[in-house]
């Protein structure tokens, strides 16, 4: 599966607004782009989850989460690279994510 695939897929499946990781003095957080809320990484409910690796370079890796807002419930994408190419908030919040699923 792709980047775009995962997208449309979320997408068709009422995905359709954007979450965008946050550095904030609190460290990595992830922002609703319906209605500006910063949630942390643990907290975030998400719903679907797709890890992506690209099929040139398995360095490429990504992961594109389904996520409803806690404060608004606005369903939409995150996507945020892993592995040794993501910056430090990029991979706090990828590790969070997983870890919050495991947990549920």
């Amino acid at each position: 599966m792709t980047l775009v695939e995962a997208l449309d897929r979320l997408a068709a499946e009422g995905f359709t607004g954007e979450f965008h990781v946050a550095a904030t003095d609190d460290g990595p957080m992830i922002r609703c782009g319906s209605c500006g809320a910063l949630i942390s990484p643990a907290d975030a409910e998400v719903v679907r989850l797709f890890r992506l690796e690209g099929e040139s370079d398995p360095s490429e890796e990504v992961i594109v989460a389904g996520l409803r807002c806690s404060r608004c419930g606005a369903l939409g994408t995150l996507v945020a690279t892993y592995g040794p190419m993501a910056d430090g908030a990029d991979a706090d919040v990828v590790a969070a994510l997983v870890d919050g699923r495991r947990r549920g």
